[in-house]
């Protein structure tokens, strides 16, 4: 119920009330095509269409469309976006019982919000699923920075996600695991072009595709295509590449942990020096 609670705040907040909410971006290295902000369409009878990143006006579309009913099925191609729309599409698509085609690709906010609140997951030929960092795991990474604005930045995101996650049942260390593998070494501040700070982070990759074992380990039921080895991940991979930006990609089985391990393995990380983000897919 607590959990409940707390997203329909959210939802009244970030939705409804039209309150502007302070958020984080997704996308680790937004290209033109990343970042083009989606309007969700409808489809074929009964089909939402997102094809673009996820902003405020994403979730606003989507809800007007759910709300009119009829909504059975969304389909979707995004390379991420801003956490607490894509929460508020997660929350509408698990309330609602609408299921999930994946056409091209769906990253971080797409995949830790949407793919995972989706009681019916399908994923198109060679369409790739890929996590990344979440503001949990950016809490974690800065604490004992109680006083710095990029701890409170996070902290107050942190609770939502947990939230959602308990709610829709899905594994609370799925929300963390992402970083152990992308190997996140410090953190940025960067001005909006609105000149409010922003943070983002540095790491050998930029996200993670899990071995199908990983999926079984954790009942995280998809229908469709996934990687069954490296290369087939490849295949995808070399796809992507073809309509995306080089992000590098990490496809492994992850490790057997739970929420209170994988906290306590993510090592506290400070503000960059001058260093590059560098890396690239990573099949292990």
């Amino acid at each position: 119920m607590r959990g409940s609670l707390l997203l329909a705040t959210l939802l009244c907040l970030q939705v409804i009330a039209g309150i502007a909410f302070a958020q984080t971006k997704s996308e680790p290295a937004p290209s033109q095509s990343m970042s083009k902000m989606a309007i969700a369409q409808p489809g074929e009878a009964g089909e939402v269409i997102i094809d673009g990143s996820i902003d405020d006006n994403t979730a606003v579309s989507f809800l007007k469309l759910v709300q009119a009913g009829g909504v059975r099925t969304l389909r979707i191609t995004s390379g991420g976006g801003y956490p607490v729309p894509a929460m508020v599409i997660g929350n509408l698509v698990y309330d609602n019982g609408i299921a999930l085609v994946v056409d091209g690709h769906c990253m971080s906010a797409c995949a830790s919000f949407i793919f995972m609140a989706a009681r019916d997951r399908t994923v198109g030929d060679l369409g790739l699923v890929a996590f990344h960092h979440t503001d949990a795991t950016m809490e974690r990474l800065l604490r004992g920075k109680v006083h710095d604005p990029a701890y409170e930045h996070y902290a107050q995101r942190a609770k939502f996600e947990f939230a959602f996650y308990t709610k829709i049942g899905a594994p609370l260390e799925l929300l963390m695991e992402p970083s152990l593998v992308e190997d996140i070494f410090c953190y940025v501040q960067v001005q909006d072009p609105n000149g409010s700070t922003d943070y983002g982070y540095r790491s050998k990759y930029n996200m993670w595709t899990p071995r199908p074992q990983y999926l079984k380990d954790n009942n995280i039921e998809v229908k469709g295509f996934w990687p069954q080895d490296p290369s087939s991940f490849l295949a995808a991979y070399k796809k992507f590449l073809a309509a995306g930006p080089a992000l590098s990609l990490a496809y492994t089985n992850g490790k057997p942990v739970t929420k209170e391990t994988v906290r306590d393995a993510l090592e506290p990380i400070s503000l960059c020096a001058d260093s590059p983000q560098e890396g690239n897919s990573l099949v292990k």
